[in-house]
């Protein structure tokens, strides 16, 4: 069969790379997967901004409570009051 489509293809667009993967903090080096890791590692750690400037007090209370999410939630009931299923013995049917 013959090629019907006589137009040419779209040539693609030239983008920008993305961000480069891992993040490297620029002071201790520490890698990080994404972004949103990153830039809590710079506020809790260092107390600066992923570009380098200071971060207020806010930005860093809220980047360390990030990292305490549900510590204050309760812990679920423990299991170790429960007894055991094997101290139960089934009863025989013989006498």
């Amino acid at each position: 069969m013959a090629r019907t489509k006589n137009t040419e293809h779209k040539a693609r667009e030239v983008r920008h790379p993305s961000a480069v993967r891992p993040y490297i903090c620029g002071i201790c080096g520490h890698e990080s997967n994404q972004a949103t890791n990153h830039r809590r590692h710079m506020y809790a750690h260092h107390g600066m901004r992923p570009d380098g400037s200071q971060a207020t007090q806010e930005e860093i209370d809220r980047a360390r409570g990030w990292n305490r999410a549900g510590w204050d939630r309760p812990l679920p009931a423990s299991t170790a009051a429960l007894p055991s299923s094997t101290c139960y013995h089934s009863r025989s049917t013989s006498v």
